[in-house]
């Protein structure tokens, strides 16, 4: 048996015997059990064996006990427990959070916290607002655990809940729209005071393409809240008199709304400090104006575009939306490679600031901020022709959709545009998927060459004539610039042409360190250069020794 061939690796000799000696105790060995049911009539049998198996269960049941006590030990002693109350509790808050963000029956991010040891558990339980969350059939355990504080109510048009007892003591409410009167069951919900309430979720049930529901034009709360914080999902909302003033975060996700109503709404709110637009739909309107949206204050600013809706919807990137230069801000949107040049690939980012200003649009910031670029290329077999560009801290991620060779053209176009980003530190390049033989490796060597800061590359996936040209381009080239570390993931490559690249730096380099050398031939000797291969295929054995005799060689077989 696998198990008793583990044991006996693992266990004492001792321990063996006396582990013998107990199932010994309750269930005789194979031969005297295969007579005993020769003798024996049915009903004996399966008493006797009923007995043996009801030990057995008991046996188990002890030594899993024991399991346990020594895991909450093991736990006890983790470097997590060391750690005080007060920092458990916040990292512990981040799962509650979620919980009551996405509705969920029950808090089971506290309940999951209070199930692993001890400490945990006493934790959890001395900490009320892992247990703020409330809606309708809550067990009373659960409820009371929250004590006093002010709750984190869910709410659902379509099922009647009594919140009288709620309104004063209430932190967060998250309305869910369904069924056919959820306007008005909305307007009942909303109409008493809720003076400790400070973020409101409003959210429609239905789908994307259901027709949103349109609230009223009531007061919300009869005027006395203290909400801050607003997140609105498949609604029609009349912003001109239901958007609260006093808001510092405001969330739209897939919402229905004109480009003037949007700006109109977020002006309206002077504190706004956060602002998040999530795939929107942006109406078309006859105007060809769009108000400049100004948000001198702001600190943080997420916005995601579908592809669809990218025409209607570039103007949230570009000069319509100016924002603080130390903002943080995340972009996520698809396009084509017919109108990524408006974006992307365009000098908008060499502007001077704003005279008397420090203000930029979103994509400005992005693409100052930036110190790491991933170029991914993906065959699709559809004609996709998709660009989807992500950008978050100092991170772009730019993925090429495409099913032929038209994709050098918007490689070639991404080149030429990265010479105005010196501050690009890395970039990956990778291809995803199926390859084809598509030339990639001029647009790659001409994207490497371009960047004027560049410290570290990372190629991956390609195949080898790719790989090989890509070295044999910037030999060719004499490229010096003082590249600090090149890595190579799933590389079928024998490195031949790396070695001729590697080769030719160096004998570039000596020129230099001659005291004769003529000043044309002067040049800034190259960093130390680093090579990572990176689960690697095959590699010739002798270019790899010659390599380790010229520069630091790391073999890493991780993803």
């Amino acid at each position: 048996m696998v198990a008793r061939d583990a044991l006996e690796k693992e266990l004492p000799p001792a321990s063996l015997e006396f582990l013998d000696g107990l199932v010994e105790s309750i269930q005789p060995s194979s031969a005297q059990d295969h007579v005993m049911l020769e003798y024996e009539d049915g009903e004996d049998a399966k008493a006797r064996l009923m007995l043996q198996r009801e030990q057995l269960d008991l046996v188990q049941v002890f030594l899993c006990e024991e399991v346990a006590r020594v895991r909450a030990e093991w736990n006890h002693l983790a470097p997590i427990n060391k750690l005080p109350i007060e920092v458990l509790e916040h990292i512990f808050l981040y799962g509650a959070f979620d919980d009551i963000a996405n509705y969920t029956m029950l808090p089971y991010s506290s309940r999951t916290i209070s199930h692993v040891c001890r400490y945990w558990r006493g934790v959890a339980l001395s900490t009320p607002l892992l247990w703020s969350s409330h809606r309708q059939g809550h067990p009373e355990e659960i409820s009371h655990r929250a004590r006093m504080i002010p709750r984190d109510v869910v709410v659902f048009t379509s099922r009647h809940m009594d919140l009288n007892a709620m309104y004063t003591n209430m932190r967060s409410l998250h309305v869910a729209l369904s069924g056919s009167g959820a306007a008005n069951n909305f307007t009942r919900l909303t109409s008493a005071r809720a003076p400790t309430l400070t973020t409101l979720w409003i959210t429609s049930l239905g789908k994307s393409k259901d027709r949103q529901p349109e609230l009223g034009n009531d007061i919300l709360f009869e005027g006395l809240h203290r909400v801050q914080e607003m997140f609105v999902r498949r609604c029609s909302i009349p912003w001109d008199r239901f958007l609260l003033r006093g808001l510092r975060r405001l969330s739209f996700s897939e919402v229905s709304i004109l480009p003037s109503t949007l700006c109109n709404a977020v002006q309206a709110c002077p504190s706004l400090l956060d602002l998040e637009i999530q795939n929107c739909y942006i109406l078309p309107t006859q105007a060809e104006f769009i108000p400049l949206l100004i948000l001198p204050d702001l600190r943080k600013i997420t916005i995601t575009i579908l592809a669809a809706e990218f025409l209607r919807c570039r103007f949230l990137l570009m000069d319509s939306v100016l924002v603080p230069g130390t903002a943080d801000v995340a972009l996520r949107y698809n396009t084509d490679a017919q109108t990524l040049d408006e974006t992307l690939f365009t000098s908008l980012w060499s502007k001077a600031p704003i005279s008397g200003n420090a203000l930029f649009s979103p994509l400005q910031i992005c693409l100052a901020n930036c110190r790491n670029l991933m170029v991914n290329t993906r065959m699709f077999g559809l004609k996709s022709r998709t660009i989807h560009v992500i950008s978050r801290y100092n991170d772009i991620t730019i993925t090429f959709d495409h099913f032929d060779s038209k994709i050098l053209k918007s490689m070639d176009e991404l080149a030429a545009f990265l010479s105005l980003t010196p501050q690009i530190e890395s970039l990956s390049v990778r291809s995803i998927g199926q390859s084809r033989p598509i030339p990639y490796g001029p647009p790659i060597a001409r994207m490497i060459t371009a960047l004027s800061g560049l410290k570290r590359v990372e190629l991956g996936r390609y195949t080898v004539s790719t790989e090989d040209e890509i070295f044999e381009l910037l030999t060719l080239q004499q490229w010096m610039h003082p590249i600090e570390q090149i890595t190579l993931i799933k590389s079928r490559s024998e490195l031949h042409q790396f070695l001729r690249f590697v080769q030719s730096r160096i004998s570039l380099d000596e020129p230099s360190s001659s005291p004769t050398a003529s000043a044309s031939l002067a040049t800034s000797p190259p960093s130390k250069l680093k090579l990572v291969i990176r689960s690697y295929f095959e590699v010739h054995p002798e270019v790899l020794e010659t390599l380790k005799t010229l520069i630091e060689v790391v073999r890493d077989n991780g993803p």
